[in-house]
């Protein structure tokens, strides 16, 4: 207790690299004084040259003085023989002789690298200094403090011992930062709880810059509105954000690019709870001081502590569910907890830390190559210890652990994981080396060769052969064809392989596929003659449940199994002859190398295996529901999607975009609400998708109920469910239903045999209803009932029990019991009842047992009588305890009318409502207080309804309607409804109302009237609306160019009535009378004349108007046929006859023109018959037009062709030409003829060409145009 003086004292943020904030000395009394700002958490620690290094950790609010006492531990005997001495130099090689040199020595238990002695000096005036330390084989250093105008420490250490009488040279650089404060980041820190800002908060900023390898650290704190600003370098930013009273905010690997301007705002989460410790060695129970405490909520909200150097800490904690409490001291085991902290909470969590004891080394090489594989992750996890480590450029790696046993995983890029299970020893290096297989495996080497049958020799079709690597993916194989040769490209390493076809046993061995690109191995295969025998119980087989299991046993006998399964269905749903049952679970074997797993429990021996289960009715379940389905019950897995645990249920998701997707709906752990969908490449939807669909998809065990048919369909859906309000509430005890086991053993040969057996699960259990609390009366029979209690298959027992007056147990059974209470009192009663599955469910009630009471009066329920009916009353529910009831009295109290009697009747002429008062009296004269019975008299007799006289209005003209004559017995009517037809449903309301009909007609309308009683009745009025205004006949416009024979077609639709025209009359002689009936009417003439038509128009009124058309008829005329006569040829000034005798009509043409042009002037002549002379040659078209008497036209046309007086000559002397012409033709055959004289045999005729060739062009005939 000695005090220190001349002690250093030094007050540091532990942020960043650690912060300076302010330092002292001891005085001669060993005290200290530091002033610092409220508002958080710092590090104290103390130093001196005797004693070894204390530290500790401790909060400081605004205003507060704190006082933290120090008991240092003198080092004596060690002495402080260690020298560390050198220069404190800047970048310019100036001496920097201002602030503290603060010398260190590790702790050698490696705690952090954290000092366990301290020792300070300064500089001399050329920066040279020297100070002493104890030896340390944890290495120590050196460290410039207080350095004026600097807050971060700048130093030299090593991890490399201090042995004892060395000296060691550590000289300090001073360096100026070179970074640019080329980014911005501002905002505001609230509180997450009030939302209201937070002064004072320290933001510290680390930044990494990858390019330039060099850290960057900078701080700012908010001021009074929470906000901050503060530039910072570019690169990867750890930001912390820190505050007394609050837990620290933490933000990992942020990028800060040059430029950038990030708004940081936080909330930060108040601490409202304490959580306290110790924190000790598990071996020596020895306290580990200066471990950290750490509590994180998973995201960036963190609380930390220190233990002290007694192992305690004490942590200022914030409130959470699922918090990570864990604590870490190098060279120790890391400890961990899960915890929950509400506000207010003091906690207390121990720490047993294992001390690191072993190594674990080896290297990690390629499979295939050999090579070393550098960059390798190492994964080491124990009960105890947990750590993570890579292999260097060689493949190397070396961990320091606490020993025990590890799981190990090795993994690389392009490389398949290994893992393992390495026992780590104690005191010694344990050396586990790997090898990694590539995820690409080159398949360079042929396998090839026959399965053949080993007695026959023949080759075996369909068989498979199978190469692989143990405990990998990778392998290959081949099925052999019709002749048993098979074929494939393997890997080039020494593996494994098997064969096994139909009808044989498996064949298992190893092949060396190295060094070689080609391989023949052949195979024979043993037959296998015998399938799988196997025999089963099953017990019970109804009312299976959790406390009542089903056990099933299986014994199977085969040399060569491969398979055995165990399926369990539940009912689904029923067909016509069966039962469909969704699978819920499996439990399996496999003997396959390639998929070797066990979840059925069985044993063998030798050829035989024994399979025993245990079934409890339940499986990893629950119900699916949501809207517009029937709940489901589903078989469901935990399942853990990127650190987060879920329920998963298998099946398919389809929404606008992606249809029938496989994957997992997943569900929150806790409430079962649906979250996401996780796809089969281990993508998902959003969190919160409300758009898609899930189809659970199973398997379908289908069986005729008389076991003809069994068949196992798998996956098919069982329905589609919208994701929106679907959750899965997991329940692992399974419905109360039907239940199918299938059992299936298989062999290597495709041989099975299996078994089916069904069982009921009654997981339901019963409701006990023992009827409720019940008052009897003393020395009376209390009957007690059962019979309301159920259950969904049936009650096997009923027991009563209770205690008597003294004490005595009582217990009675049945499902109706009656029992005599002898003593006034209260007795609880307890009614037990049991299923047949052995499920109980208790129903406790009261008896209270009372002396003799007076008697109780019940009038009955309300009832609804009619009027002038008899109204019976009913007094039988009335009851005394004990005694008789003599007397029955009634009163009905508004008419003042009494009765007697149990069941008097009485006849209410009025309707109304009546309260009628019961009073009854025992045999001992008690009276009963009166209890009232209401009988409401209904109202039965009809209103009687009146629609008035019938009317006869004209059209046009507004109708009353008026009920004003309807009564009723009560004096009111309630509603008043008028209905009729008029151009559709009419309905009208109200005593009288007004109508007026859209057209003439006989209307019936019926009126009904309805009292209060809802009673109604009808009466009708007939209105008889007339039409006075007469129709307008319209005929038509008069008719003229009308021939005999014409149809023409007379329109009265022109006529109009205020209603409408029922008939329209045509009348007219032609030759006769005529009368036409119709609107529109076709008639054909006969005869010619001028005819006057009379058309009558006639209304439904019978009023009629006429109006009259003329029609002119003449004859019929066809048209003229104009005849030109035949085309002429004549020569230049011959007189032409154009001649239009031919032409044709039927009554007379009166007109004949003929109009043709003659030396570009148009000429136009007219006559039969007329003369023209044509002096210039050509050819003219002339065309007749004949005309008759109406008008009528026709034209003909007639050519004439005038020639030349050249032309004449040709024409006269042609045989003049024709002989001109046979003499060239003559001449030309002779000198062809005589040019073939020089050659051999006759001269063939000359061809077309070689006449051609004897002319030239000058030589030919001229055109015919020029001739």
């Amino acid at each position: 207790t000695t005090p220190v003086e001349d002690a250093y004292v030094k007050v540091m943020l532990m942020m960043g690299d650690g912060i300076q904030v302010n330092y002292s000395f001891t005085d001669s009394l060993g005290y200290y004084n530091i002033n610092l700002t409220g508002g958080y958490d710092y590090v104290v620690f103390v130093a001196h040259e005797d004693y070894y290094f204390a530290m500790s950790q401790t909060s400081v609010q605004s205003g507060e003085t704190v006082e933290r006492d120090f008991m240092l531990e003198a080092i004596s005997p060690t002495e402080t023989s260690v020298l560390i001495m050198g220069y404190v130099l800047d970048e310019a090689d100036d001496p920097v002789t201002d602030g503290n040199i603060f010398a260190f020595a590790s702790d050698p238990s490696g705690s952090d690298g954290m000092p366990y002695y301290g020792n300070l000096t300064t500089a001399e005036i050329d920066g040279y200094f020297e100070v002493h330390v104890i030896p340390s084989t944890t290495g120590g250093g050196v460290y410039l403090m207080d350095l004026e105008g600097s807050s971060v420490m700048i130093g030299n250490e090593t991890s490399d011992p201090l042995e004892d009488g060395q000296s060691y040279w550590m000289n300090i650089t001073v360096t100026a930062p070179v970074f640019d404060d080329d980014a911005h980041l501002y905002g505001y820190v609230t509180d997450s709880t009030t939302s209201s800002p937070i002064s004072g908060v320290m933001i510290s900023v680390d930044i990494y810059d990858d390019m330039a390898d060099e850290s960057y650290f900078n701080f700012t704190i908010t001021d009074a509105s929470g906000y901050f600003d503060i530039n910072v370098s570019s690169g990867s930013m750890d930001i912390q954000f820190q505050k007394y009273g609050y837990a620290s905010y933490m933000g990992w690997e942020t990028l800060v690019e040059s430029g950038d301007d990030l708004d940081m705002s936080v909330e930060l989460t108040p601490t409202v709870a304490t959580i306290r410790g110790n924190i000790t060695d598990a071996i020596t129970t020895d306290p580990l001081s200066y471990s950290s405490v750490i509590l994180y909520d998973g995201a960036n909200t963190v609380s930390s502590a220190t233990s002290n150097g007694t192992g305690y800490y004490e942590l200022r904690a914030f409130e959470g569910a699922d918090l990570q409490l864990f604590t870490e001291v190098q060279g120790y085991s890391r400890g961990y907890e899960v915890i929950d902290v509400n506000s207010g909470d003091e906690l207390w969590y121990d720490f047993e830390l294992y001390p690191v004891d072993a190594w674990l080394t080896g290297n990690v090489t390629d499979m295939i190559s050999g090579d070393p594989i550098a960059d390798c992750y190492i994964y080491v996890r124990s009960d105890n210890y947990e750590d993570w480590s890579n292999t260097n450029s060689t493949g190397y790696y070396n961990m320091s652990l606490v020993s025990g046993t590890y799981y190990v995983q090795i993994g690389a890029n392009d490389y398949m994981a290994n893992e393992s299970t390495v026992e780590v020893l104690s005191g010694v290096g344990t050396v586990h080396d790997v090898e990694l297989l590539p995820w690409n495996i080159p398949s360079t080497v042929l396998l090839h060769g026959w399965v053949n049958d080993s007695v026959s020799n023949n080759g075996i079709s369909n068989a498979e052969v199978v190469v692989y690597l143990p405990d990998s993916y990778y392998n290959s194989r081949a099925m052999t064809n019709n002749t048993g040769y098979y074929e494939m490209y393997t890997a080039p390493l020494e593996m494994s392989m098997y064969a096994h076809g139909i009808g044989h046993a498996p064949y298992f061995d190893t092949m060396d596929a190295t060094g070689t690109l080609d391989l023949e191995l052949n195979i024979l295969l043993d037959a296998d003659d015998y399938s799988p025998n196997g025999s089963s119980t099953q017990s019970p087989t109804e009312n299976v449940t959790w406390f009542n299991p089903e056990l099933l046993h299986y014994d199977i006998q085969d040399y060569n199994l491969k398979t055995m399964q165990l399926l369990l269905f539940m009912n689904y749903s029923m067909y016509d002859t069966g039962t469909n049952y969704t699978l819920l679970r499996m439990w399996g074997m496999s003997n396959d190398p390639l998929n070797t797993y066990s979840t059925l429990p069985y044993m063998v021996a030798g050829d035989q295996y024994t399979v025993d289960l245990s079934w409890n009715a339940s499986v990893d379940g629950g119900w699916l529901s949501g809207a517009g389905n029937d709940d489901l019950y589903s078989a469901c897995s935990p399942m853990n999607y990127y650190g987060d645990d879920y329920q998963s249920a298998y099946g398919f998701y389809s929404n606008s975009t992606v249809s029938m997707q496989s994957g997992y709906a997943m569900f929150d752990i806790v409430s079962g609400d649906y979250v996401m969908f996780v796809f089969g490449n281990w993508s998902s939807t959003e969190v919160g998708d409300v758009e898609g669909t899930f189809s659970p998809q199973t398997t379908i065990l289908r069986m005729d109920w008389d076991m003809s048919s069994i068949n196992v369909v798998s996956g098919p859906f069982v329905g589609e469910w919208s994701v929106d309000g679907l959750e899965l509430r997991y329940d692992y005890l399974v419905p109360s239903t039907s239940y199918s086991m299938l059992f299936m053993a298989n062999d290597w040969g495709e041989r099975y045999w299996f078994d089916i057996s069904t069982a009921s699960v009654d997981n339901d259990p019963p409701v006990a209803d023992s009827g409720g609390d019940i008052t009897a009366v003393v020395d009376t029979i209390v009957s007690l009932n059962a019979s309301g209690s159920s259950d969904n298959v049936g009650i096997v027992s009923y027991v009563w029990e209770f205690e008597d007056p003294v004490g005595s147990p009582q217990t009675l059974t049945g499902v109706s019991v009656d029992y005599e209470f002898d003593t006034i009192g209260d007795y609880t009663v307890t009614l037990t009842v049991t299923d047949g599955a052995g499920h109980e469910d208790v129903d406790t009630f009261v008896i209270a047992v009372t002396p003799d009471a007076i008697p109780v009066a019940n009038a009955g329920v309300d009832f609804t009588v009619d009027e002038d009916e008899p109204a019976t009353f009913n007094g039988t529910g009335s009851s005394d305890d004990v005694m008789i009831i003599e007397n029955y009295t009634w009163t009905i109290l508004s008419l003042d009318i009494t009765m007697y009697g149990e069941s008097p009747s009485y006849t209410f002429v009025d309707p109304g409502t009546y309260s009628v008062e019961l009073s009854v009296t025992d045999s001992i004269g008690q009276a009963s207080e009166p209890d009232t019975v209401v009988v409401t008299v209904e109202d039965v007799t009809l209103p009687v309804a009146d629609a008035g006289s019938d009317e006869t209005v004209s059209f046009g003209t507004e109708v009353t309607l008026d009920g004003s004559g309807s009564s009723d017995n009560s004096g009111t009517i309630e509603s008043y409804v008028w209905t009729f037809i008029d151009d559709g449903s009419v309905e009208l309301t109200g005593e009288t109302v007004d109508y007026e009909f859209t057209e003439p007609g006989v209307y019936t309308v019926t009126l009904t009237v309805a009292d209060a009683a809802g009673l109604e009745d009808i009466d009708t009025v007939v209105i008889t609306v007339v039409d006075e205004a007469p129709p307008v006949a319209n005929a038509g416009a008069d008719l003229t160019g009308v021939e005999v024979g014409d149809t023409v077609m007379l329109n009265g639709s022109g006529s109009t009535d205020n209603v409408g025209i029922d008939e329209y009359v045509w009348t007219f002689v032609d030759g006769t009378a005529q009368e036409l009936s119709g609107r529109t009417v076709n008639y054909t003439f006969d005869n010619v004349g001028v005819f006057t038509i009379t058309l009558t128009v006639t209304d439904a009124a019978g009023f009629s108007d006429t109006d009259v058309v003329v029609v002119s008829v003449s004859l019929a005329n066809d048209p003229p046929v104009a005849d030109a006569g035949e085309d002429q040829n004549v020569k230049v000034d011959a007189t032409v006859t154009l001649d239009a005798s031919g032409s044709t009509d039927d009554n007379a043409i009166v007109t004949y023109t003929w109009t043709f042009d003659y030396d570009g002037e148009p000429v136009i002549l007219t006559g039969v018959e007329q003369e023209f002379v044509f002096e210039i040659a050509g050819t003219y078209n002339v065309t007749l037009t004949v005309t008759d008497a109406q008008g009528l036209s026709d034209t003909d046309t007639v050519e004439i062709v005038v020639e030349s007086s050249a032309m004449s000559f040709i024409a006269d002397y042609w045989w003049a030409f024709a002989v001109i012409a046979a003499a060239v033709v003559i001449g030309v055959a002779a000198a062809l003829m005589s040019r073939g004289k020089g050659g051999k045999g006759k001269a063939s005729p000359p061809t077309e060409n070689e006449i051609a060739d004897e002319f030239d062009d000058d030589d030919l005939p001229p055109p015919d145009d020029e001739l």
